[in-house]
């Protein structure tokens, strides 16, 4: 299961102002084709998520729909915030993952597709692991970190440290 986890939190730098906005964040999960990156990324083997944990885990909600790819509505999501062309980094693994270059790229093409000036910043592993867990306030945080991992035990909280900022 993979994720991207958008720094909502205080840093260094602070978070970009564009993810302080829930119109710019529902915009960037709109902007995601999913479906069209299992289809000709990974020969249409793969499931779309809704959230991070499986089926079979405490929590899980049936009911429950990822996020539909829906251009239009992502572009005007972007106008409605207010974005002012602030670069927002795409970090995630290189050579970690069956195609993670490629997917971080669809990505970030996706994103600039509707509007958003995004970068790609692939890393090495180790490099990261240590971004993934630069979370205190006097570190650089990751604009949008991709984490994948698994979750074969169907523990929620496997996934929870991932999803809980206390940001915006």
């Amino acid at each position: 299961t993979c994720l991207l986890r958008f720094d909502t939190t205080p840093g260094v730098n602070g978070p970009p102002k564009p993810l302080l906005n829930k119109s710019f964040r529902q915009a960037m999960a709109l902007a995601i084709d999913k479906k069209s990156i299992v289809d000709n990324l990974f020969s249409g083997h793969g499931t779309l998520a809704a959230q991070p944990w499986p089926s079979f885990a405490v929590g899980f909600n049936k009911d429950k729909q990822p996020y539909p790819f829906d251009k239009a509505k992502a572009q005007s999501l972007v106008k409605e915030s207010g974005y002012a062309g602030e670069q927002v980094e795409y970090t995630s693994t290189s050579g970690r993952y069956f195609k993670d270059l490629e997917v971080g790229e669809a990505i970030v093409q996706m994103f600039k597709d509707v509007g958003i000036n995004a970068k790609f910043q692939p890393y090495e592993y180790s490099k990261w692991r240590e971004r993934l867990y630069s979370v205190k306030t006097d570190q650089d945080h990751p604009d949008i970190i991709n984490v994948c991992t698994s979750n074969e035990y169907g523990d929620p909280s496997v996934f929870m440290r991932y999803v809980q900022t206390g940001g915006a």
